[in-house]
């Protein structure tokens, strides 16, 4: 399979950068899985599935998310669309995690991925 990310933002004003989010910011990299036959879960668009990393010299657990049939025809258009949220939603963590320390609040936990 094949992972695709932008890299981490660390400032707002790249955030707000609409030349940001194109394909020459975007990394990819090829790796191996065994992913299990039936999903544990499913949502409105996307099947989850328990899966394991087996490229590394440990084997890692993973989810693997596969979006529905129905909605296959745009699927890179989504993926991509979804690793924007991904992006942006861990750049608003880190930033809230920041005030939240300092005021004595709970921190919002955000897996990266």
């Amino acid at each position: 399979g094949i992972v695709m990310w932008y890299p981490i933002l660390d400032t707002l004003n790249k955030l707000k950068d609409p030349n940001y989010f194109n394909k020459s910011n975007l990394f990819s990299r090829s790796f191996s899985f065994k992913i299990a036959s039936q999903p544990f879960s499913a949502g409105v668009e996307r099947y989850a599935y328990f899966a394991l990393d087996i490229g590394s010299c440990s084997t890692k657990k993973m989810v693997i998310k596969e979006y529905h049939r129905v909605v296959r025809n745009d699927s890179f258009k989504k993926y991509i669309v979804a690793i924007e949220i991904s992006t942006i939603a861990s750049f608003l963590s880190t930033e809230f995690n920041l005030i939240a320390e300092r005021k004595d609040l709970p921190r919002v936990k955000f897996l990266n991925v």
